[in-house]
């Protein structure tokens, strides 16, 4: 994964399914989505901050909902953990992420601008592709030593 670190907000309260929350205003021109699927079942829901370490699985998808899926946390092994905010995600992601819940499932649309851009992602993703997932958020991760030590250089 790649791309731009993305804005920071406070998180956006999203109590109902296919409710489309919205993300701070400078994205709304440029096509990114996020609609909630199904919300989290915690009494104190809490969404994540930029460069926190989060566990997300998902499932990504070119185009929209139905089509062709190129990556997975399941083709992977099971939920990935990243770190919000330090460039390593698409810019999508990490401007949208800080924005669910912990245990929310969304649906995230990423226009091409925020996804892989002119350069798509050969041979599974094409130049300009707009990008779906289906993605859910798990508890906080814990740091390892590792991501530690390497966050000190």
């Amino acid at each position: 994964r790649h791309g731009e670190a993305g804005a920071s907000a406070p998180p956006l309260s999203m109590p109902q399914p296919g409710a489309s929350p919205r993300l701070p205003a400078a994205f709304e021109p440029l096509g990114l989505r996020l609609e909630l699927l199904t919300p989290t079942s915690s009494p104190a829901p809490a969404a994540p901050s930029e460069g926190q370490v989060i566990s997300v699985s998902f499932t990504g998808r070119v185009g929209d909902k139905d089509g062709p899926i190129f990556d997975s946390s399941e083709r992977a092994g099971g939920p990935l953990a990243v770190r919000l905010g330090r460039g390593k995600l698409i810019a999508g992601w990490d401007a949208a992420l800080t924005h669910v819940r912990f245990g929310d499932s969304v649906r995230l649309t990423v226009p091409p601008s925020l996804g892989y851009g002119r350069k798509g992602k050969p041979p599974l993703v094409a130049p300009n592709a707009t990008l779906c997932f289906d993605i859910t958020l798990h508890e906080p991760a814990a740091q390892t030593a590792a991501e530690a030590a390497t966050d000190a250089l």
